[in-house]
């Protein structure tokens, strides 16, 4: 009895595995994601579907010490509406992203997020925050492109009694290295209206200078496709260029995203 009670069992993980195998097997819409990433486009096509997690480090040095944040966010869902529109579950669907151009040169992207953060203010009330956001991508060359980026964070506290306006400006170089394996510096500059909040993080996990005016930074982002299904990004960001009270920050962060 204990013999067929586990082989029953046996039987039951095995089926239950290969449920869970098939559930994360290539779809249709794998077939049109390119492995090179400047031939990718903005939004992931119809029958595809792809989640991500990653692990973000952020040191901060300003006027009254220096501080580190960890942010693990361990699941971001992405499921297509159209080969134009994709839905971003946080894990509740709070984003969306929409394709409007790409002829296989230029792309133009914009993101909506109602909801796109969250956090604590350092006296205590939690805060939210809505972002729009643009992306243009202009191809050059077979493994050549020009990004640029522009995104608009609203934060607002729970007593809206006091709020954070940023315009968040980057631009860069992107480089197809080799099939699989892009790399992308930038520059950037934060224009910041800052009326008594500092957010810890947002879904993005990248976290904020507490500042008035401008702020600017340099950075880069490598990408790796480790096999059809699996991708590897590595990021890094220094903020603070031209601060005036000597604020710094440095931001890494480490993400993986299964495609099928």
């Amino acid at each position: 009895m204990m013999k067929k009670s586990l082989s029953i069992l046996s039987a039951c993980i095995v089926l239950g595995c290969s449920v869970l195998w098939q559930g994360c097997a290539a779809g249709k819409g794998l077939e049109r994601w390119p492995s090179r990433q400047i031939d990718r486009p903005f939004t992931i096509p119809k029958g595809m579907s792809q989640w991500s997690s990653s692990l973000i480090y952020s040191h901060l040095d300003d006027p009254t010490g220096p501080k580190d944040y960890f942010l693990p966010w361990p699941l971001t869902w992405r499921t297509p509406l159209s080969d134009d529109w994709t839905l971003h579950w946080l894990p509740i669907p709070l984003m969306v992203s929409h394709q409007v151009h790409w002829d296989g040169t230029t792309r133009f992207g914009l993101v909506l997020a109602p909801v796109s953060g969250f956090g604590v203010r350092t006296t205590g009330p939690s805060v939210l925050s809505t972002t729009v956001a643009l992306s243009f991508r202009q191809k050059l060359g077979a493994d050549t492109a020009l990004d640029a980026s522009a995104s608009c964070v609203y934060w607002v506290d729970d007593r809206f009694t006091h709020h954070r306006s940023e315009l968040d400006l980057r631009a860069g170089p992107f480089f197809q290295v080799a099939d699989g394996f892009a790399l992308s510096p930038f520059g950037k500059v934060e224009l910041i209206e800052d009326r008594g909040i500092f957010a810890g993080g947002n879904y993005q996990g990248f976290f904020d200078i507490p500042s008035d005016g401008a702020v600017f930074g340099l950075g880069a982002s490598l990408g790796l496709v480790l096999d059809r299904q699996w991708d590897m990004d590595l990021y890094y960001q220094y903020g603070g260029l031209g601060n005036e009270d000597a604020t710094r920050s440095h931001t890494a962060a480490l993400s993986f995203d299964h495609n099928w």
